[in-house]
């Protein structure tokens, strides 16, 4: 049940310049402080690589975290972030300044969504348990769609807002 209504939720809130849905052999680069959007990730494309950030790093960890998504996100095709505070925010931003292309998947509330200006593509799952991020995972790369709306009114977007991502003909729907 967990899984049928995570993948009824999954909204896409913006896609833009052609980058969904990612494909299995391109590289993508994760950056996610929840390890399930990154082993779901990799489950589909095999030369993703993937960087588990605390979800609020120490002072001291910072400089290091960044060092180390810059150079996960230049050897990328695509970055994927995951979202869950404010703190990501920032690698998103990191993540874009390298110009390769990044997409955003909000796990939880889906304020701080909107707030992702850098991203090309932004996805709202409204959780980070495993049954969310492996319907992220899935809608990411075409095998299912994005049927949710956004439950709530944000500043720049609309109570029901909702796009429908692009599928892969040729993608296999995983259970």
């Amino acid at each position: 049940m967990a899984h049928r209504i995570a993948r009824a939720a999954v909204t896409l809130l913006r896609a833009q310049g052609g980058h969904l849905p990612l494909t299995p052999h391109a590289r993508v680069g994760v950056i996610t402080p929840e390890a399930s959007l990154g082993t779901a990730i990799a489950a589909r494309a095999p030369r993703a690589r993937v960087l588990a950030v605390p979800p609020w790093p120490e002072r001291a960890q910072r400089a290091r975290l960044r060092q180390r998504a810059r150079q996960l996100a230049l050897g990328s095709d695509v970055v994927v972030v995951g979202l869950i505070n404010a703190y990501q925010l920032e690698l998103v931003t990191l993540a874009a300044s390298t110009g390769r292309p990044v997409v955003v998947v909000s796990m939880g509330l889906p304020y701080l969504a909107e707030q992702a200006d850098e991203a090309r593509a932004v996805l709202a799952v409204y959780s980070y348990q495993p049954s969310a991020t492996e319907a992220a995972a899935a809608a990411l790369f075409g095998e299912i769609g994005t049927p949710g709306r956004l439950p709530v009114g944000l500043s720049r977007l609309h109570f029901g807002a909702g796009l429908d991502a692009p599928r892969r003909e040729q993608a296999r729907v995983r259970p």
